[in-house]
């Protein structure tokens, strides 16, 4: 939780060199995970990249944006998951409520791209070999998880989306970045 709490303020004071300063403290904690994820937070902030990763940013961005403007829309069955809109009857919960949703409102739903460049770099620094992702939706921070573990060289990603149809469209986006690294 403290860890958290240090991120929040690093991010409030991105402009300002206390969050560098808070971030050298980061380094030199005695806690091993807490170098990576201040050299993380650093790339973060100040939107570190080589240009492999940059390329590969600006691929993702352009898919986000593209969702963004699209206007189809998906059909699912709805079981409440992380719906802030409804409230469901138990038993609606446990039947599930045909919905739709504009593929649009998925996309401006996504991590926004600081936090997705966050992920990558936390990716990069930590060098996992297994991630799971909760929520797939339309692939936009799995996307950055699996571009650094193949950036890397090595590592998958399992990502889980319950509603089939916004599997499917999650799917397409992968394919299209080249992202074998990942099994939805």
């Amino acid at each position: 939780m403290a860890l958290a709490r240090t991120f929040e303020r690093l991010a409030r004071a991105a402009s300002h060199k206390l969050a560098f300063h808070r971030l050298d403290s980061l380094r030199k904690a005695r806690d091993e995970a807490a170098g990576p994820f201040a050299d993380a937070l650093g790339a973060a902030l100040t939107d570190r990249a080589t240009s492999d990763e940059a390329a590969f940013f600006a691929r993702v961005e352009a898919l986000r944006a593209r969702e963004a403007a699209s206007d189809e829309d998906l059909e699912f069955i709805d079981y409440g998951a992380g719906s802030r809109r409804e409230q469901y009857t138990p038993e609606q919960a446990a039947r599930g409520v045909p919905s739709t949703r504009a593929v649009a409102s998925c996309s401006r739903a996504a991590k926004p791209a600081f936090w997705c460049r966050l992920l990558f770099h936390l990716v990069r620094e930590t060098k996992p070999t297994r991630c799971v992702e909760l929520g797939t939706s339309l692939g936009i921070s799995a996307s950055y998880t699996a571009g650094a573990l193949q950036l890397e060289g090595a590592g998958t990603l399992v990502t889980l989306e319950g509603a089939p149809a916004v599997a499917e469209r999650a799917a397409v986006s992968y394919t299209h970045l080249t992202l074998p690294t990942i099994q939805l």
